[in-house]
């Protein structure tokens, strides 16, 4: 029996996201979704 130390908690647009990701056979670090992420996750950091 597997041993869960956290269940996913995914809203209905983590959900819509992630099927996009699959969708779009993109599901590494070369997908559409990479540079916006880069993009704002630098500016949180303030970089």
């Amino acid at each position: 029996m597997p041993l869960l130390l956290d269940a996913p908690n995914l809203g209905e647009r983590e959900k819509k996201m992630l099927f996009q990701c699959v969708d779009s056979t993109y599901v590494s670090t070369a997908g559409p979704f990479v540079p916006e992420f880069e993009e704002r996750f630098a500016r949180y950091l303030g970089a």
